[in-house]
C-alpha cells in the first residue's frame, strides 16, 4: 500500500513524498541496509532546515580518511587512502581531513604521500603519521598558533635606533639593507615589489618611525650561501646603484654605510653550511668604520610536496633544520637579534614549535640500555654511544636532536668530550662542534667550548676538581643536558659537604645534591644525530642513571603543539595572481601569513630609545635634575613639589662645562667660607681656586 497520497495530503512536497514512500516500500527503516549501505536514494532533512539531502551527500561534507581505505593496519593501504582523501579535498575545495577515533594512521616516507599536501588532518588524539616526520593527526582541542615574544630587543638595534633618533631631529637619512639569498631578493616569485618579504620589513620600520627618511637597499641574490656572501669573488647585484664600482658583493654592501643590516641564508646551505664564512662575514661588518645593527633571518622549510631540488626528501628537510638551527644558535650565543621565520612556519604549517620541547625518559630494555645505575665497562679508547633504543614517542636515542644524561664514572677522567650536533667531528677543524670537560686545567673544573667556526673559549666553573675518598665506588657523578641551544652541566662535588647522592638511585636521576657548573646558550647545528661521549684513553667503569631524548624536527607530543593555520600547498602554490613557486618561495599568501607576522611582531622603535633619560638628585635644600641632551632642558629654577630644582643637560655637566658654582650648588646646601689673607704661594692659590670653583667652599680671603 502506498502512502504517497497521504504524505501529499499532509503538506509534504510531492518529490519528497515520492522518495519517502519509495523508502518505505523498500523495507522501511531497513532501506539503506537493503541497498547494501547505499544511502543515495534516502533523503533526510535537518530539523529547522529547508532542504532535504541524502545521507551520502551529508557524509561527503566531512572528508574522513577511513572512507578511502585507511584502517591503521597496513601502511601502503593507509598511504593510498590519505592520498585519495587529499585528492578529494582538492576536488571539493576542502582543507580538512578527519580520522575516526582510536585509529592509528600509518604512513611512509614516499614522495607520493609528501605530495598529498593540500589538506590538514584532524582527529581526537595527538599522533604522528609514522615515518612522515612533518605530517600528523592534530587534535581538535589544540589551540591555533600564537606569536612568540620578540626576538629582536632594543640592545640589538643600538646603532639603528641612534641613527633614527638623530634623523628625527635633524631631518637626516637612515639606511637599511638586506644581504642574503633569494627568499629576500626580487627573485622571490612575488607579483609586485611591495609584496616582497624585504618590503614588509621596510614597511614595519617606516610605521615605527614615520618622521624618519629611510633609504632601503635590497642586496639579496638568488642561489647564494654564507660562503658566497663572504667571498670577495661574488659580485654585487647589477640592479643595485653603483654596483659597477665594486667586484665584491660584501664590500659593496659595506660601502652603503647601513644603519641596519639583515643577513639571511640557510636554504641553499643545508648540511654544507660554511659556519666559518658566516662568522667571518659578521666580523667583516663589525669591523667597518660605520657599523650597522646586524640581525639575522632564520629560514623556514620548503614545500613538503615539491620535487624541485628534492625538497620533499626528508634528508633535504633535515639539512634545512641543520643550517637554520645554527643561525638561531649563533644569534643567541652571541647576542644578536633574529627573525625566526622557521619557528613560526613550523607552528603554522606543521603544528609544532621546534624550539619549545620537553624530553622523554627512556625505559631500560636490558640489552643496549641496562637497568638504571647498573655498572658496565668502557674499554680504553672506547666511546660511550647513545643506545639504539626508542622513546615512547618513537625517537631513537641514537638519532635525536636533544638529550639529557646523568651518569657516574670511575676513575675521575682527565678530560671527556661530547658532540653537540652532527657537524664535522674532527677536533680543531672548522665545523666541529664538541664541548670538553677538563679536570686537569688547574684547581677548578674547566668547560672548553669549541666554536664551529674555529677557536675555543674556556669557562672556569669555580668548582674544585672532585677529590673523592680512597676506596670510593665512583670518581665522578655528572649530568649533561643539551636542549635546544642551551647546554647545562651539573656535578656532585665532594668538597661541597653534600652527602654522596649515589647511595639512593632516585637521588641520581634527579641530580639531587649536584652543583650546576655550566649553563649557557651555545652555537650548534640542528637535525638529528648520534650523540656519544669520548674519554681520554683510559678504561672506565660507568653507570647511566637516566637518559632522555627528543627530536625537534619531527612532530610528536614532546613539542608544544598547535592546530595548523595553513596547508602546505596554499603557502607555495603558483598562480599568476599571487605568484609562488610550488617549491621554496612563498606566494603572497605565504609571505603574508608566515614572514609578515614575525617581522611586525618586533618592536622597531622601543620606548627605551626615545624615553627621557633623567636622573634626579635630592639634597637638603633643593634638587638637581640631569636630563638627556636631546630634551632641551629649561634653564633656571623649576618647582618639583615642595623643593626647587634646576634642569641641566647631563652631557654638558658631566663634561665639566658647568661647575657647581654656576648654579650655586643647590643640592649641597650652604658651603663654608674660607677667610683670612689671600695666599701668596702659587700651589695654595691653585688649591683655593679648585675648592671654590667646584663649590666645596666659598673664597672669603682678602
Amino acid at each position: 500500500m502506498s502512502d504517497f497520497k497521504t504524505f501529499v495530503a499532509l503538506g509534504m512536497p510531492a518529490p519528497l513524498a515520492k522518495e519517502v514512500d519509495k523508502g518505505i516500500q523498500n523495507g522501511g527503516g531497513s532501506a539503506v541496509q537493503k541497498d547494501g549501505g547505499n544511502a543515495t536514494n534516502t533523503i533526510v532533512k535537518a530539523e529547522g532546515s529547508t532542504v532535504a539531502r541524502t545521507p551520502g551527500v551529508r557524509a561527503a561534507d566531512d572528508i574522513v580518511v577511513h572512507d578511502y581505505g585507511v584502517e591503521g593496519v597496513d601502511a601502503s593501504s593507509d598511504v593510498a587512502g590519505i592520498i585519495a582523501a587529499d585528492a578529494r579535498g582538492v576536488a571539493t575545495g576542502g582543507k580538512i581531513l578527519r580520522v575516526a577515533p582510536n585509529v592509528d594512521v600509518l604512513g611512509d616516507d614516499s614522495t607520493a604521500l609528501a605530495a598529498a599536501n593540500h589538506t590538514v588532518i584532524l582527529g581526537n588524539k595527538d599522533q604522528r603519521i609514522l615515518v612522515a616526520p612533518r605530517r600528523a593527526v592534530h587534535p581538535d582541542h589544540y589551540p591555533s598558533a600564537s606569536m612568540f615574544p620578540p626576538t629582536i630587543k632594543a640592545r640589538h638595534l643600538t646603532n639603528f635606533l641612534n641613527a633614527c633618533i638623530a634623523a628625527a631631529k635633524t631631518g637626516g637619512t637612515v639606511r637599511i639593507g638586506v644581504m642574503g639569498d633569494s627568499i629576500m631578493s626580487i627573485a622571490t616569485c612575488a607579483r609586485t615589489p611591495i609584496d616582497l618579504p624585504w618590503e614588509l620589513l621596510c614597511d614595519a620600520v617606516r610605521k615605527a618611525w614615520p618622521n624618519v627618511n629611510f633609504e632601503t637597499y635590497n642586496c639579496a641574490i638568488g642561489g647564494m650561501t654564507w660562503n658566497s656572501m663572504n667571498s670577495d669573488d661574488t659580485p654585487p647585484n647589477p640592479w643595485n646603484p653603483g654596483y659597477a664600482d665594486y667586484t665584491s658583493w660584501r664590500k659593496y654592501v659595506a660601502s652603503l654605510n647601513l644603519d641596519l643590516l639583515l643577513l639571511y641564508s640557510g636554504g641553499n646551505d643545508g648540511r654544507g653550511i660554511d659556519v666559518t664564512a658566516m662568522h667571518d662575514l659578521v666580523q667583516f661588518f663589525e669591523g667597518q668604520s660605520h657599523v650597522p645593527s646586524i640581525i639575522f633571518g632564520v629560514t623556514y622549510q620548503p614545500s613538503l610536496g615539491s620535487s624541485t631540488l628534492d625538497y620533499w626528501d626528508i634528508g633535504i628537510q633535515e639539512g634545512v633544520d641543520f643550517a637554520a638551527q645554527y643561525v638561531r644558535s649563533y644569534a643567541l650565543a652571541n647576542d644578536y637579534g633574529y627573525l625566526d621565520f622557521g619557528r613560526w612556519h613550523a607552528m603554522c604549517r606543521d603544528g609544532f614549535d621546534p624550539t619549545t620541547i620537553s624530553l622523554s625518559r627512556l625505559a631500560p630494555n636490558g640489552t643496549t640500555l641496562l637497568d638504571w645505575g647498573t655498572p658496565f665497562n668502557v674499554a680504553a679508547n672506547q666511546d660511550y654511544d647513545f643506545p639504539d633504543v626508542m622513546s615512547v614517542y618513537n625517537v631513537n636515542a641514537n638519532y635525536c636532536t636533544d638529550w639529557a644524561v646523568t651518569f657516574s664514572l670511575d676513575p675521575l677522567p682527565n678530560v671527556f668530550d661530547f658532540q653537540c650536533s652532527g657537524a664535522q667531528a674532527i677536533w680543531g677543524q672548522p665545523g666541529a662542534n664538541p664541548v670538553f670537560v677538563l679536570f686537569n686545567a688547574g684547581d677548578n673544573v674547566v668547560i672548553r667550548i669549541q666554536h664551529p667556526y674555529g677557536g675555543t673559549t674556556d669557562y672556569d666553573t669555580g668548582v674544585p676538581i672532585p677529590t673523592v675518598a680512597a676506596g670510593a665506588a665512583w670518581g665522578l657523578h655528572m649530568g649533561v643536558a643539551l636542549k635546544g641551544t642551551r647546554l647545562r652541566m651539573s656535578m656532585w662535588s665532594p668538597q661541597s659537604g653534600i652527602p654522596d647522592p649515589s647511595t639512593l638511585e632516585d637521588n641520581m636521576w634527579m641530580e639531587k645534591g649536584f652543583i650546576t657548573i655550566f649553563d649557557r646558550h651555545i652555537e650548534r647545528c640542528g637535525a638529528p644525530y648520534a650523540p656519544h661521549f669520548s674519554f681520554d684513553g683510559q678504561a672506565y667503569k660507568m653507570a647511566v642513571h637516566s637518559l632522555l631524548v627528543a627530536d625537534s624536527t619531527k612532530i610528536n607530543p614532546d613539542q608544544q603543539r598547535y592546530k595548523p593555520l595553513v596547508t602546505d600547498n596554499e603557502l607555495y602554490y603558483f598562480s599568476d595572481a599571487h605568484g609562488g613557486s610550488d617549491a621554496y618561495h612563498f606566494n603572497s599568501e605565504g609571505t603574508r601569513k608566515i614572514l609578515g607576522p614575525v617581522i611586525y611582531a618586533q618592536d622597531w622603535a622601543p620606548d627605551v630609545a626615545a624615553a627621557p633619560q633623567v636622573a634626579s638628585v635630592a639634597g637638603r635644600t633643593g634638587a638637581v635634575q640631569l636630563t638627556a641632551a636631546d630634551l632641551n632642558p629649561v634653564d633656571g629654577w623649576q618647582s618639583m613639589g615642595n623643593v626647587k630644582a634646576q634642569s641641566l643637560e647631563a652631557d654638558d655637566y658631566i663634561a665639566g662645562a658647568k661647575s657647581v658654582t654656576a648654579w650655586a650648588a643647590p643640592a649641597l646646601g650652604e658651603q663654608p667660607t674660607i677667610t683670612g689673607s689671600k695666599p701668596t704661594d702659587p700651589i695654595v692659590q691653585q688649591l683655593l681656586t679648585v675648592v671654590a670653583s667646584y663649590g666645596f667652599a666659598k673664597d672669603g680671603t682678602t
